[in-house]
């Protein structure tokens, strides 16, 4: 679907910027996740769950509500997103 409006002579262009944006969402989801083990860490303290894993756990449960945002927004795309890319249409 990223690539759903691109006309073929900017294909290149368009590849180029979705690899960059891929990496730099790596990126940013790995930055993310030790921002959120690290507010885990006081959080896990605060609601009795020791032990080294504590903080993974609350980290994840974090995350886990962030993303309920993009599933959402997911969810809400018509059924008929992408058809032009599968060629349904």
């Amino acid at each position: 679907m990223a690539f759903a409006d691109v006309d073929p002579p900017g294909m290149s262009s368009a590849n180029t910027l979705m690899s960059t944006l891929q990496e730099l969402g790596a990126g940013l989801g790995v930055a993310t996740g030790a921002v959120l083990v690290a507010l885990g860490g006081p959080v896990a303290g605060a609601v009795g769950l020791g032990g080294v894993d504590g903080p993974f756990r609350v980290a994840f449960v974090m995350l886990a509500v962030i993303l309920v945002v993009p599933a959402a927004e997911g969810l809400r795309l018509p059924r008929t997103a992408g058809d032009a890319v599968t060629g349904r249409s």
